[in-house]
């Protein structure tokens, strides 16, 4: 019997952007788009990591991902959880900035049926893992790539897409007991917003950002976060705090927000989807709201 082909793998996915579904359903989508590494047309896989979330696509072929040992949807280092810019730089194997397209191609599809290769040496991953973990101990690397990207706009929608934001409270979801907050101003008192969530259910914990306006809420088990959901279905997920409009639907544990600039961007599309429900797009609503945070801000910086 043939060897399958890389395109009829399944993806090389790390578990934060697999989710944690006991059950993923993915589409495939044969020569979707083109491999952001090397450009050649590759299968493309799409799924929901999380109740509510926007789904997840991978971004870069299986031959990339095995020769660069990288998750296909984040592009992330899979035994690091490293930015392969940052990996790549301390062991000195970026990619040579003279090749080609063609070049590129040529390499990808001779390493289609290669091995992957061992570019690690021991040394190497000693320091890989130290700075893995000085990275983890300060944020989520995830947060890390959002703050060194030189592009907020483009790490907002990355972030963006991964919020439910229209998402549900009335769904019933028997594996989860976490919910999503939106609405958040800067004035609003958390311990009050902690003792009406306690209220509801008994609260595990509770993570707001209140410069992008949003919160995640961790109840102590799945139980606990179906009862406080069933009582805010009764007003369609919205609850008002010292005067504060809030909205709550069920969601993924918490996101690595970026920097504070990035924040500021996810702020205002949520203030603005909290006043007209309208979604952001792929790029026109963040492109709006960082235009307005731009002029209420002299001092942006591309």
């Amino acid at each position: 019997m043939p060897k399958a082909s890389s395109e009829e793998e399944l993806p090389q996915i790390c578990q934060t952007c697999l989710g944690s579904k006991d059950n993923i359903r993915m589409t495939r989508d044969v020569k979707g788009e083109p491999c952001k590494l090397c450009n050649r047309p590759f299968t493309v896989f799409r799924w929901q990591p999380a109740p509510g979330a926007r789904r997840n696509a991978t971004k870069i072929c299986s031959s990339c991902s095995r020769r660069r040992a990288a998750c296909q949807c984040c592009m992330l280092d899979l035994n690091y959880g490293l930015p392969l810019s940052l990996r790549d730089s301390v062991l000195k194997i970026s990619a040579d900035p003279g090749q080609t397209p063609v070049t590129q191609k040529y390499i990808a599809e001779n390493s289609d049926s290669a091995e992957t290769p061992q570019l690690i040496h021991d040394r190497s991953q000693d320091l890989l893992r130290k700075l893995s973990q000085k990275l983890v101990s300060a944020e989520p690397v995830a947060a890390v790539e959002a703050e060194t990207d030189p592009d907020p706009k483009r790490a907002a929608r990355n972030i963006l897409k991964q919020l439910p934001l229209d998402g549900s409270i009335r769904s019933n979801h028997n594996a989860y007991s976490d919910l999503f907050i939106m609405g958040l101003e800067p004035d609003l008192n958390l311990d009050h917003l902690r003792s009406k969530l306690n209220g509801l259910g008994a609260l595990n914990d509770l993570k707001a950002f209140k410069t992008a306006r949003c919160a995640f809420a961790s109840f102590t088990d799945n139980d606990q976060a179906v009862k406080a959901a069933g009582q805010l279905s009764q007003t369609n997920g919205l609850l008002t705090v010292n005067g504060n409009r809030l909205r709550f639907v069920w969601g993924p544990r918490e996101v690595p927000l970026g920097s504070a600039k990035v924040q500021k961007i996810i702020g205002l599309v949520i203030r603005r989807f909290m006043k007209t429900g309208k979604l952001p797009g792929d790029s026109q609503e963040t492109e709006s709201a960082t235009s307005s945070y731009k002029s209420a801000q002299p001092d942006y910086d591309d």
